[in-house]
């Protein structure tokens, strides 16, 4: 008996959820259900709610990250019956702050409220994508495989990292690449190619990670300790 049900609105999709499953089969059977549908539900933006039993936020971002990486939806919105929960994010953004700190949110705020410019990419950057802009670029989003970014100052992605990315084009080694999964076909900053070679399977696990990606001694460093890299370096500005 199915222990997940999915009805499909306009511009989302309702989840009655079983309220006496154990919630990790209800996440697996989540994720064959939308795996199965990949194809069915194709790149939508669509918001999400919850129904049959309460979960805490935890729980929902799981959910989110499971449906997220079973198929090629966008969730802008999920939306909880229990309490009027409405948890507001695009692509990980919220485990992205959690997981970082508000070190990073913080002076992404101070970045955006400063004189230096920064270009906001809202959603993700798509297979055969391209951006190239002399602004540092904060993605809300995913840089898919097959993508291409282009930056003269920063990358901050809040997605994965599977295309390719090239950030500090004017030739200063100081900029940085900021994701929360790395996977990518390439990185490079202000000329320094990262050797894929170097560690990859660090970062290639269940439980994402934001990276910074680095210049030290000439050559492209992959660190996980995003907010203790940025301190030594002062700030992002």
């Amino acid at each position: 008996m199915s222990k997940v049900l999915i009805k499909s609105y306009a511009k989302g999709l309702h989840l009655i959820l079983d309220p006496d499953c154990e919630f990790d089969v209800l996440i697996d059977e989540i994720a064959e259900k939308f795996h199965e549908s990949r194809s069915f539900f194709g790149r939508m933006q669509v918001a999400i709610s919850l129904d049959g039993r309460v979960c805490s936020t935890d729980e929902a971002h799981r959910i989110i990250h499971t449906i997220q990486s079973n198929c090629d939806l966008r969730i802008v919105c999920l939306v909880g019956t229990d309490q009027t929960l409405e948890l507001f994010f695009e692509n990980g953004l919220e485990e992205f702050r959690r997981s970082v700190s508000d070190l990073i949110m913080q002076q992404m705020r101070e970045r955006a409220a400063s004189e230096e410019k920064v270009k906001l990419v809202r959603g993700s950057v798509l297979e055969h994508d391209a951006i190239t802009t002399p602004e540092s670029l904060v993605i809300c989003g995913d840089v898919q495989k097959g993508a291409t970014v282009v930056s003269d100052g920063d990358v901050i992605v809040l997605g994965d990292l599977k295309g390719s990315v090239s950030a500090g084009h004017d030739g200063d080694t100081a900029h940085f690449v900021i994701a929360l999964g790395l996977d990518p076909e390439a990185v490079s900053i202000a000329g320094r190619l990262w050797n894929r070679k170097s560690g990859l399977g660090l970062f290639k696990n269940s439980k994402k990670q934001p990276v910074i990606c680095v210049v030290e001694d000439d050559e492209l460093i992959v660190h996980t300790s995003v907010a203790d890299i940025l301190n030594e370096r002062g700030s992002m500005l």
